[in-house]
């Protein structure tokens, strides 16, 4: 024999024990239960409440949302953009370090030895005999 119950807050549909008759091929003496929910005990046992409600024409479409993530991402660029130009454009400077020209001038082989910074002493010349 096989005994059924079901949790709480459902019901049981059908016998609440089938048996097993012996014979070829065995068979149960009915089919087994179901559990269904017993809406009205859930019903009676709480009290359902609506917190809030959304008023359909406040509610943003897509079009309208779209605009409202756009937009602000569009102003923080060309915000970005004009800080940008003012700085490299108009103070002469790069954000990045970055510039086209250099501030200093090549050095050429021959300017090299020229300098005083590369001269070592006195040169002495000596005779050997």
């Amino acid at each position: 024999s096989l005994r059924f119950f079901c949790y709480e807050g459902f019901e049981l549909i059908g016998e609440v024990t089938i048996t097993c008759v012996p014979g070829h091929p065995s068979q149960w003496t009915s089919q087994p239960p179901l559990c269904k929910v017993a809406y009205e005990e859930l019903l009676d046992n709480r009290k359902l409440e609506v917190t809030q409600t959304t008023d359909p024409s406040r509610q943003l479409e897509g079009g309208n949302l779209a605009l409202a993530i756009l937009l602000p991402l569009g102003l923080v660029i060309v915000l970005g953009s004009g800080v940008y130009i003012y700085y490299t454009k108009l103070q002469g400077k790069s954000l990045f370090g970055f510039s086209g020209s250099h501030s200093y001038s090549p050095i050429t082989v021959e300017s090299d030895f020229s300098n005083p910074l590369y001269e070592a002493g006195d040169t002495r010349e000596y005779e050997v005999s």
